[in-house]
């Protein structure tokens, strides 16, 4: 378009108005054709995305839900002699913990000392050995 607007104007087809114009063109339009150009790497990793997470919908639950019984109001939790493995791993222990009503509790560690197991599965995300 730069090309076209300087032929343009030297062939006194157009004036200093219409190459300003076509310049003003060509660059506003460098955001639009770019994000074009992007759409089918995003688009690719959207539809991957969002398969994995259809995935992960569609696992059956580890744990049973409970249903039928009264509901519980929160007094604090303890876990009691938990141990837990991932395949052969034994990320927890025989761990024991008391979690106090009305605290904020920090659960500290260096990395893969089992903080974020131990939260999934309070969470019951997972089935533990020991009293949960």
């Amino acid at each position: 378009m730069l090309f076209l607007s300087a032929y343009l104007y030297s062939k006194g087809i157009t004036d200093i108005a219409g190459v300003v114009f076509l310049l003003i063109a060509l660059m506003s339009s460098y955001g639009p054709v770019s994000a074009l150009a992007n759409l089918g790497t995003t688009l690719q990793s959207t539809i991957a995305a969002s398969g994995r997470v259809l995935d992960i919908i569609e696992e059956p639950p580890e744990t049973d839900e409970i249903t039928g019984k009264q509901d519980v109001l929160f007094s604090g939790a303890e876990c009691e002699n938990v141990t837990f493995r991932y395949g052969g791993d034994t990320v927890l222990d025989d761990f024991s913990m008391k979690y106090p009503d009305n605290k904020i509790v920090g659960v500290i560690g260096r990395s893969g000392s089992g903080k974020s197991t131990l939260l999934k599965l309070l969470m019951r995300f997972w089935k533990a050995s020991g009293v949960l």
